[in-house]
């Protein structure tokens, strides 16, 4: 059994003001002139109910044709209501439904007047069990692409979701994170904390979701404590490939000095199963290198 291996969180969060007005440009009202070539007839058509027969996909490329800053105050509330709304309709797969609002969010993203309006619908989204956790997983989404091109507090959100109950939506959330990482550095605080996180994930989650997070985000933030348990992991045929996967890729990201890991990698990368294959590949090439 290994030792469960601690880091402190920081006593709280940074005060997270309210973003100031100033931040994203000026609001615009309904009269708005739109300058893309797509009629509003024809975007309501995405919104209307009376267009529940119509085809998804049709729907789907209409919201395809919505351009940076092209939509008027109405379009998006419209947008936004239709987002939210919580019945799929009979006649359309909910995966393409479900895709359809995510592209709705998207338009509504590229529109720089209607961010801070959109900013508070998606923290409601998100911390809204009365929503399904692909639409507050695309919530967070956004408001991570919020926080990048913006730097206000459009993550405060995800950190309330990490300290909450919710094992699955905590994944998403840490995930989200590290992704944002990638493109616009977090604080070290920040990165502290969502270390801290990971770790937690990884020694006490009941879900195999949240320790595959939180071994992703160990080895990539190279924390070597995770090693132990990203080796017990992969090693272990008792657990499940996502895990195993999430495993052995952090032991490339680690750089696993595990006595007998290098071994174990490159006859999993000759002899395992189809989906380990090439992980332990790329693992045994970081090792390597």
């Amino acid at each position: 059994m290994l030792l469960a291996i601690r880091i402190s969180f920081p006593t709280q969060l940074a005060s997270n003001d309210k973003i100031a007005s100033s931040v994203y440009p000026t609001s615009r009202d309904s009269s708005y002139a739109r300058p893309a070539s797509l009629a509003p007839e024809a975007l309501s058509a995405i919104w209307d109910p009376s267009s529940k027969g119509k085809d998804i996909e049709f729907r789907l490329s209409l919201i395809h044709q919505v351009n940076a800053n092209s939509l008027s105050l109405s379009d998006c509330s419209a947008l936004m209501e239709f987002a939210k709304g919580s019945s799929l309709e009979a006649d359309s797969p909910s995966g393409l439904y479900l895709a359809l609002k995510n592209d709705v969010l998207k338009a509504l993203s590229l529109q720089d007047f209607y961010l801070k309006t959109l900013k508070e619908e998606l923290e409601g989204i998100v911390r809204s069990s009365a929503y399904g956790s692909g639409l507050r997983d695309y919530a967070m989404q956004y408001l991570a692409t919020i926080q990048e091109a913006h730097g206000s507090d459009a993550i405060s959100v995800h950190w309330e979701i990490i300290a909450g109950m919710d094992e699955n939506l905590a994944a998403g959330a840490m995930i989200e994170l590290l992704s944002l990482n990638r493109r616009k550095p977090l604080s070290l605080r920040e990165i502290l904390m969502l270390k801290t996180a990971a770790m937690k994930g990884i020694e006490d989650g009941k879900c195999d979701l949240i320790r595959s997070a939180g071994i992703q985000v160990c080895g990539e933030l190279k924390v070597a404590e995770a090693e132990p348990y990203a080796w017990e992991i992969a090693s272990s045929e008792a657990s499940s490939v996502s895990l195993r996967i999430a495993a052995i890729g952090a032991l490339g990201e680690l750089r696993t000095t595990m006595p007998g890991a290098s071994e174990f990698l490159k006859q999993i990368s000759k002899t395992g199963s189809q989906r380990l294959r090439l992980p332990a590949m790329v693992a045994l090439n970081k090792i390597r290198n």
